[in-house]
């Protein structure tokens, strides 16, 4: 199904590909492979919760579906677990990572953490070991 108004579908046959470079296709199982007994957080707001789900879609439908789970903890954090890979892609919502303060003088610009409980929350799982 179609949801543009084009006329023209040739775009769709298009692949971008660096000039000198190919881009092997997408492998779920060999990505999976790699952080074995780690996890890997993606923070972020919308746009990086919509890559997060892409990423886990792709990973979920690699292995077979009784050995992976999605949970969707809170709005703000999202965990896919994959059980023979010991590993989990995860996902916590914080849209401003850092505040800019401005400083007292003129051009000084000191950032200052965010406060907000996604943040709090990735900054106690990186004082707890649990990501590398």
């Amino acid at each position: 199904m179609r949801t543009s108004c084009y006329r023209d579908s040739e775009y769709e046959r298009l692949r971008w590909e660096a000039k000198g470079c190919e881009i092997p296709r997408f492998n779920g199982a060999d990505m999976l492979g790699k952080p074995r007994e780690k996890k890997v957080i993606i923070v972020g707001d919308s746009l990086n919760r919509n890559q997060w789900e892409s990423l886990a879609c792709l990973l979920y439908f690699a292995i077979p579906s009784s050995r992976a789970d999605i949970d969707c903890l809170s709005g703000a954090y999202k965990v896919f677990k994959a059980k023979d890979y010991n590993c989990s892609v995860e996902f916590y919502w914080s849209p401003f990572l850092l505040e800019l303060d401005e400083g007292k003088q003129a051009n000084e610009v000191v950032p200052q953490r965010d406060n907000r409980s996604s943040a709090f929350s990735l900054e106690m799982a990186l004082q707890d070991g649990k990501v590398s």
